[in-house]
């Protein structure tokens, strides 16, 4: 049983300042780091806009889990050269289970090197994002909910999930890293977005808080009921389907789709298709 804060790692400086006075939100995108052409069909897709330095996006990687021939190696030092977007994290294999311990380390990494933006995306690889419209509603709706606390966490709340017990399952916890039959809410891992105030809490917290690997009902759910951690149940703008996108199922206001995030689920590689569908999603 160990806190989160306890596992020692060490992360990646930036070669140049990722922010400015002027960055508004910064995108984490946990990945494995030999998905080289998923990185790049998110670079092509959601990432490839253009933001006038208001935006940082950054994949984080942890310690291949096997031996690297050289080749490997050069493949992934030539592609940080070119883009300069990777976190590497050292000290943990990238596997599942370490998931939140590379969350951990790129909040450590905002708030060190970003820590001005005022927005943080969670968000996984298998999923399309709406810049222009998170933003729109980031401005238009969601910062107002930080008048009742500066402190919050946006997303699709999920009340009322089990913990699972079953020994060789993937999301297993044990009774000694979280004992309680139920989690409390949290919010569905594809994508959440943070406060600044809420990943400052995260990140105070750490030190006192015991680790396991549900993401987010971790980062979501047992730390904000553990800090001053609100939760702001944004239904519509995070996670929506594709077939509601495909059925324009989604809801408007302001006349303007609230759907922001997308899952794929068709596989990684529908990541285009999705963000096509999401852009041409109109009221």
């Amino acid at each position: 049983m160990s806190k989160i804060y306890d596992r020692t790692c060490n992360i990646s400086m930036p070669d140049t300042p990722p922010c400015t006075d002027e960055t508004k939100l910064v995108i984490l995108i946990p990945i494995r780091r030999y998905s080289v052409n998923l990185r790049n069909e998110i670079r092509n897709t959601y990432l490839n806009e253009t933001f006038e330095g208001k935006v940082t996006a950054r994949f984080i990687i942890a310690d291949p889990p096997y031996s690297l021939s050289s080749e490997e190696q050069n493949m992934l030092f030539e592609e940080q050269y070119k883009y300069r977007d990777i976190i590497s994290v050292n000290g943990f294999d990238d596997v599942y289970k370490n998931l939140h311990l590379k969350v951990m380390a790129a909040f450590q990494w905002k708030w060190e090197f970003c820590s001005n933006a005022e927005w943080t995306l969670k968000v996984d690889d298998d999923m399309a994002v709406h810049i222009p419209r998170l933003n729109f509603w980031i401005d238009n709706k969601l910062k107002n909910e930080l008048k009742k606390n500066s402190a919050t966490i946006f997303g699709r709340i999920y009340p009322n999930s089990p913990r699972v017990k079953e020994k060789y399952e993937k999301y297993f916890v044990p009774d000694e890293e979280f004992s309680d039959e139920y989690y409390p809410p949290y919010m569905t891992g594809p994508s959440y977005l943070l406060s600044r105030e809420a990943v400052k809490a995260i990140l105070y917290k750490s030190k006192e808080i015991v680790a396991f690997h549900v993401e987010d009902a971790l980062f979501t759910g047992v730390f904000p009921i553990n800090s001053n951690i609100s939760l702001s149940d944004q239904w519509d703008i995070f996670n929506n389907y594709p077939e509601d996108i495909i059925n324009k199922k989604y809801k408007c206001e302001l006349n303007q789709p609230l759907a922001s995030t997308e899952q794929t689920f068709y596989g990684k590689f529908k990541i285009r298709e999705s963000y096509e569908k999401l852009k041409l999603s109109k009221c």
